[in-house]
C-alpha cells in the first residue's frame, strides 16, 4: 500500500544554479527571520516565525532539515498527539537526539520544471553539515566557522568564514531548532495520525496541514501539506512527502519527497563528496577580496553606479564579482553596458546555456526592445510591477505602526530641481509590527520610482530609484516634531493666483545618510492661491519653484549646489510670477503624427541646460509652461529614447515664446545618420583614446539670422582606436567641442571643429586634430618582463593595457607636475601585483616599462594612551611625496580591515614608493612613515598611539544624553548674512552638518549635551574652528578673511 498521495517539499521554491552565498544565506535567513521574530511585538501579537519564513528568499533545500524537525517539534509541543493510544512525537523526537549523524535525501518535483535531487549529512558531534548537489558540493564547519564550497562545472573553490552562532549550539537534531519552537506557538496544524504498513514495517504517519497568511496577515500566501512516517518499532522518522504550493508566485505547486537515515558515521570532509585531490582551497586573502568586491559591487548596484559595475566587469579580480556586476547592469538595464558584457559573453567557457553575461544581454535588449520600440499608435504594454517589502524601525529597532508608504513615479530631468511628478502608483501602511508589503509598475528608460515613508511623529523619509534597493527593506525612522511650510502665489498686480504648480525638492534629513539627497513634493495653489508642504519634519529645508500657464517659472535662489534656502517653520512665503509663455507641440514622422507617449522634451537657450521640460501623453502631443519671452528656445529628446530605432530627433530650433500666449510646434523625428568620428594627436599621429567630446548644433551666421547656437544634442567618448559613432540628423551644421592641451598655460583649453551632415547621405567621417594632453606610454610588465593586463589609475584617470601590456596614461589635469611629483597607481587584473611610481616631469612617446611585484600587506594596532584598543578608528594609507607631503590616492584599491580590539590590516598595497600610516588627518600626530615598500612581506609598524584632541574627536560621549541641539547666526565681515557656509561637527563616526539658509541662520540636532564639541565652519575666506558646548544657547559667528580659529 502507498504510504501517501502527496511528496514532501521543505524549500528550494526557485530553480537557481546553487553557490556558495546561496547556502550561506539560507541558513543565515532562517536565523535572521528568527531574530526579526524577535525584535517586533510579543509572541501572540506578532507573525509567526513560519509566516516570516515562508516570505523569507529562502529558495533552496540546505535548510530542509531545520524545517522538517523545527515542524514536527512545533507540533508535538503546542498541537500535541491527537491519539494518545499511538506514537507520540515525543518519543520520536527523544529517540532522534540519541543519532550522532542524520542523512537526508531529498528530491523536488517543480511543476513545469526536471526534479532535484540532494543529499545532506548532519554531524552533531563535530558540528558539520555536508549538502552535495549533482554540480556542486558544500561544508559548513561551525566548530571553525569556516563554510567550503565546491563546483565541478567550472572548478569553483571557495572558502568562506560563517557568523558566530551557527549550528545554534546543536548537539542533536533537535537541539538545533529550539529557539525556533517557541515562535510556533499559534501556528495552528491540522495534525491527523494513522497506522499503516510500509516495505513490511508498521509505521505510523502524521498528516500536517497549514496555510500562511502573507504580510498583511489576511491574504493566503502559502499552503503546505505534509506527511511524516515514522517506525512504531524504534520510534525514529523514516521519510515524508508533502506539497506546498505559493499562491502569490502565480500559483505554482512544488511536491517533493525524502528520507530519512541514522548512519553512525559521514564524510570527513569535502573531498568525500567527490570533490578531487588535487583540488586547492583558495587563500583567507583571495576569499576576503572576493567577498570585499562582491560587497563593492552590491554597493554600487544600490547607487545605480552603472559605470562602476562596468569598471567591476572589465577590471574585477574574481568571476563571482562579474557575475554579480552583470546580474546587477542586467537589471538596471543600461545601454552603455553592453559592448563590455558582450566580450565577457565571448570568453565564457562554460556551458553555454548557463553564460551569465550573454543573459544580461539578452535581458537589457529585451527592455530596450520594450521601452524603445517605435509606433504610430498608443502602445499597451503588459504591465510589469516591481515589488518591496520590508519592516520600518525607529533608531532604537522598535516596530513603527501606521507610516503611509507609497511610490511615486517621476521623469529624470536634466537636474534634479526639473524632476516631473507623474503619479502615485502604489500605497501601503506598516502594521503592529512595522512590516510593509507594496508592488507598483516598474519604470522604462526615463522614468524612475522613489518610496515615502510619512508618519506624523517621525522625520518623513525617501528613497530613490527603488531598483537599487534590497527587496526586503529595513527601513529607519527618526523622532521629528512636525512643521510645514506654506505660501502665496500671486501675479505683478497683486492678484491671487490659482492652480498653479509649486514643487520643492526637500533635503533628506541629516539621520538618513542611507536616502539620497532627498525628494520632491509636489502640490497646487487653491482659490486663494495659497499653497501649502505639510508632513515635514522641523528643520527642513527645501527649493521650491512655482509656475503656471501664462507665467514665468519661479525659483528660490540657490546657494551652492547643496543648499536649500528655505527652512520648515519660517514666516510665510509670498511668491510673485511674471507673465510668461508656453509651448505647444507633438511629435511627428514622415509628416504624420507620431504618438508615443513617456518622451522627456527639453527646452534650452544654449549650451545644455534647461530651461523647460515636459513629457508627452498617450497622442505625442506636450506643453512646456514657465518660459521668457525674452528668449528664444530650442527644443531636443535624449537621444536614448530612441536607442535601436534608428531614428532620431531633429532639434526644432529658434522658437520665439510671447507672454501670455502659446506657440505651437511640431519636433520632427526622422532618420539618423551614422557619423563616425576620429581624433588624433596632432603631434604624434596617435589615436587619442578616452577623450570626450559634445556635439552641438551651430550656425556661423548666428550673428546675423540672431538663431541660437551651441544646442548640445549628444555626446561620447573615443574608443581604443580613437573613434566613436553618433547618430546625427541630416542636412543641419554642427560644432564638435573637446579640450586641447595649451602647453603655454599648462592647461586645457576648449577645441572646436565645424563640420556638416549633407542631405541624401548614408554615413559620414569627421576627422579632428588636437594636441591631446600629456600621455604616459608604457608598457606593463611582471618581474619576468612578461606583459601583464591590468590597468593604470590615478585622480580620476585610468588606462587598461592590452594583451601586450601596452597602455596609454593621460595626465590627470588636477595636479601640477611642478611640486613634488605625483604618484600613480598600476595593477593587474586581479589585483595580485602591484606599484605605486611618480609620474615623470618630461612626457615623451617613448615606452615606459612598468613591473608590476607581489602587494604588501601593513598590520599594527591603534590603541589610546591606555592601551586599551581603538576600534573605530581605521588608519589611511598615504602616499609621501619629496616635499614632505601625503595624500591618499581616491578610489585606491587597498583595503583596511580593523576588528574590535584595533588590531588592523591594510591589504593589497603597492610597492614603489614610500607610505605613510595615519589615523588623524594629513600632518597631523601621530605619523608612521615607512620607506619604499618590498614585495610579498608583511609589514609590522606596532602600536599608533592616539591622544588629546584627535583622541576625543574619535570617541563618542558614553553617558550623555543625544537630544541636544545647537543653533546660530553667521554673518561676514560686514555684517551680511554668510549663506551657504558649510557647519558641522564629527564625533566618532556621527556626523552633524548643516548649511546656513538665506538668513545665514544654522541648526545642529541631536547632539550631546552639555558636552565640550568642535565646531567646524567651512567658509570661503579659511576654515574656522570652535569649541562650543550644547547648552541650548545661540552660537554666532561673525566670520573675518583669513580667520582660523
Amino acid at each position: 500500500m502507498r504510504p501517501t498521495k502527496n511528496i514532501v517539499k521543505l524549500m528550494r521554491i526557485l530553480h537557481v544554479t546553487p553557490s556558495a552565498e546561496m547556502y550561506e544565506s539560507t541558513l543565515r535567513d532562517a536565523l535572521e527571520a528568527q531574530e526579526k521574530s524577535k525584535k517586533t511585538k510579543p509572541a501572540p501579537a506578532q507573525p509567526n516565525i513560519w509566516t516570516i519564513i515562508v516570505k523569507s528568499p529562502i529558495t533552496k533545500l540546505a535548510a530542509a532539515a531545520v524545517i522538517i524537525i523545527a515542524v514536527l517539534v512545533s507540533i508535538n509541543q503546542f498541537v500535541g498527539s491527537p491519539d494518545m493510544a499511538s506514537i507520540a512525537l515525543a518519543d520520536v523526537i527523544e529517540n532522534m537526539k540519541k543519532m550522532p549523524w542524520m542523512e537526508v535525501i531529498t528530491t523536488e518535483y517543480p511543476e513545469g520544471e526536471e526534479p532535484l535531487t540532494h543529499h545532506e549529512w548532519w554531524d552533531f558531534t563535530s558540528k558539520k553539515t555536508f549538502v552535495k548537489y549533482p554540480d556542486s558540493v558544500c561544508c559548513f564547519d561551525y566548530a571553525n566557522r569556516e563554510q567550503y564550497f565546491y563546483r565541478f562545472s567550472d572548478q569553483a573553490f571557495e572558502v568562506t568564514e560563517l557568523p558566530e552562532g551557527g549550528f545554534y549550539g546543536a548537539s542533536s537534531a533537535f537541539n538545533m531548532v529550539n529557539e525556533f519552537i517557541q515562535y510556533t506557538k499559534d501556528d495552528g496544524f491540522l495534525v491527523t495520525q494513522r497506522k499503516d504498513t510500509l516495505n513490511g514495517e508498521d509505521v505510523e504517519i502524521f498528516e500536517l496541514s497549514k496555510s500562511y497568511p502573507d504580510v498583511d496577515m489576511k491574504t493566503v500566501a502559502a499552503v503546505f501539506e505534509i506527511e511524516l512516517i515514522v517506525n512504531r518499532e524504534n520510534k525514529l522518522l523514516l521519510a515524508g512527502s508533502g506539497k506546498f504550493k505559493r499562491l502569490y508566485k502565480g500559483g505554482k505547486t512544488t511536491t517533493y519527497n525524502f528520507k530519512v537515515t541514522y548512519p553512525e558515521s559521514g564524510p570527513r570532509d569535502i573531498y568525500a563528496l567527490g570533490v578531487p585531490p588535487t583540488a586547492t582551497l583558495p587563500t583567507a586573502q583571495a576569499s576576503d577580496k572576493l567577498y570585499e568586491e562582491l560587497n563593492e559591487a552590491w554597493e554600487m548596484f544600490a547607487a545605480g553606479d552603472v559605470d562602476g559595475l562596468v569598471a567591476i566587469l572589465l577590471q574585477g579580480q574574481f568571476k563571482e564579482s562579474k557575475v554579480a556586476a552583470a546580474n546587477y547592469l542586467a537589471k538596471i538595464g543600461d545601454l552603455s553596458a553592453i559592448g563590455p558584457l558582450e566580450k565577457l559573453a565571448e570568453e565564457w567557457e562554460g556551458v553555454p546555456a548557463d553564460n551569465p553575461f550573454a543573459a544580461a544581454v539578452s535581458e537589457i535588449r529585451k527592455r530596450l526592445e520594450e521601452e524603445d520600440n517605435e509606433v504610430t499608435t498608443q502602445i499597451t504594454e503588459a504591465e510589469k510591477t516591481i515589488t518591496r517589502s520590508g519592516v520600518v524601525l525607529d533608531p532604537n529597532d522598535n516596530p513603527i505602526e501606521g507610516v503611509d508608504i507609497r511610490a511615486e513615479l517621476y521623469y529624470n530631468g536634466c537636474y534634479r530641481d526639473w524632476r516631473i511628478f507623474a503619479e502615485t502608483t502604489a500605497k501601503a501602511r506598516t502594521n503592529k509590527s512595522g512590516q510593509f508589503k507594496l508592488s507598483a509598475p516598474s519604470a522604462g528608460y526615463g522614468m524612475h520610482l522613489i518610496m515615502v515613508y510619512e508618519h506624523p511623529e517621525y522625520a518623513t523619509a525617501w528613497y530613490h530609484d527603488i531598483r537599487g534597493v534590497l527587496k526586503n527593506m529595513s527601513v529607519r525612522m527618526v523622532r521629528a516634531e512636525p512643521s510645514f511650510v506654506a505660501g502665496q502665489v500671486i501675479d505683478e498686480d497683486g492678484n491671487v493666483i490659482e492652480g498653479a504648480t509649486v514643487r520643492a525638492l526637500v533635503k533628506r534629513h541629516q539621520s538618513y545618510p542611507q536616502t539620497g539627497r532627498g525628494s520632491t513634493v509636489t502640490t497646487y495653489t487653491d482659490s486663494k492661491g495659497w499653497f501649502l508642504f505639510d508632513k515635514l519634519y522641523e528643520g527642513a529645508r527645501l527649493h521650491i519653484d512655482a509656475w503656471k500657464e501664462g507665467y514665468l517659472r519661479y525659483s528660490t535662489e540657490s546657494i551652492g549646489r547643496d543648499t536649500y534656502p528655505v527652512r520648515a517653520g519660517m514666516d510665510y512665503l509670498l511668491f510673485t510670477l511674471e507673465p510668461g509663455g508656453t509651448i505647444i507641440g507633438h511629435l511627428t514622422s514622415q509628416g504624420k503624427p507620431y504618438r508615443r507617449e513617456g518622451f522627456l522634451i527639453v527646452a534650452r537657450q544654449t549650451g545644455s541646460r534647461a530651461y523647460g521640460q515636459a513629457v508627452t501623453d498617450k497622442n505625442g502631443e506636450f506643453k512646456i509652461s514657465g518660459l521668457d519671452s525674452k528668449r528664444r528656445y530650442t527644443l531636443t529628446i535624449n537621444e536614448r529614447f530612441f536607442a535601436g530605432t534608428g531614428l532620431i530627433c531633429k532639434p526644432a530650433e529658434n522658437i520665439r515664446v510671447v507672454a501670455g500666449e502659446k506657440s505651437r510646434v511640431a519636433v520632427e523625428l526622422q532618420a539618423g545618420v551614422p557619423v563616425t568620428f576620429q581624433i588624433i594627436d596632432r603631434n604624434t599621429g596617435r589615436a587619442v583614446y578616452n577623450q570626450p567630446f559634445s556635439v552641438v548644433l551651430w550656425d556661423p551666421n548666428h550673428i546675423e539670422t540672431r538663431k541660437p547656437v551651441n544646442i548640445r544634442v549628444t555626446s561620447g567618448r573615443t574608443d581604443a582606436s580613437g573613434r566613436c559613432v553618433l547618430m546625427l540628423t541630416p542636412n543641419d551644421s554642427y560644432q564638435l567641442h573637446t579640450n586641447e592641451w595649451d602647453a603655454q598655460s599648462e592647461r586645457e583649453e576648449r577645441h572646436s571643429h565645424d563640420f556638416k551632415v549633407g542631405a541624401d547621405i548614408n554615413e559620414v567621417s569627421v576627422e579632428v586634430s588636437i594636441t591631446s594632453c600629456p600621455r604616459l606610454y608604457g608598457r606593463l610588465v611582471d618581474i619576468e618582463g612578461e606583459p601583464v593586463e591590468g590597468q593604470v589609475t590615478a585622480s580620476g584617470e585610468q588606462a587598461i593595457s592590452n594583451v601586450a601590456g601596452e597602455f596609454a596614461l593621460r595626465r590627470p589635469h588636477q595636479i601640477n607636475l611642478n611640486r613634488a611629483g605625483y604618484a600613480f597607481n598600476a595593477f593587474n587584473k586581479d589585483k595580485r601585483l602591484g606599484r605605486a611610481f611618480f609620474f615623470p616631469e618630461i612626457i615623451d612617446t617613448n615606452e615606459t616599462e612598468i613591473v608590476l611585484e607581489p602587494l604588501v600587506d601593513i598590520v599594527g594596532r591603534v590603541i589610546d594612551p591606555n592601551g586599551e584598543g581603538l576600534a573605530d578608528a581605521p588608519p589611511k594609507v598615504g602616499i609621501l611625496t619629496s616635499d614632505g607631503r601625503w595624500y591618499r590616492e581616491r578610489g585606491s584599491w587597498w583595503k583596511t580591515v580593523v576588528d574590535k580590539d584595533g588590531y588592523f590590516r591594510i591589504k593589497g598595497v603597492p610597492v614603489g614608493v614610500p607610505m605613510v600610516v595615519s589615523i588623524t588627518p594629513p600632518g597631523a600626530e601621530p605619523d608612521v612613515i615607512l620607506g619604499p615598500l618590498q614585495p610579498g612581506e608583511e609589514i609590522d609598524v606596532g602600536n599608533i598611539v592616539v591622544k588629546g584632541e584627535e583622541l576625543k574627536q574619535l570617541r563618542e560621549p558614553a553617558d550623555a544624553e543625544w537630544n541636544g541641539t545647537l543653533s546660530g547666526l553667521l554673518t561676514d565681515e560686514y555684517g551680511d548674512p554668510a549663506m551657504g557656509t558649510l557647519v558641522q561637527i564629527s564625533l566618532g563616526r556621527r556626523y552633524f552638518r548643516d548649511f546656513t539658509d538665506i538668513d545665514g541662520r544654522y541648526q545642529l540636532t541631536g547632539l550631546p549635551r552639555g558636552e565640550k564639541l568642535k565646531l567646524n565652519i567651512e567658509h570661503r575666506y579659511a576654515p574656522a574652528s570652535y569649541d562650543v558646548v550644547c547648552d541650548g544657547n545661540d552660537f554666532d559667528v561673525q566670520l573675518s578673511p583669513g580667520e582660523r580659529k
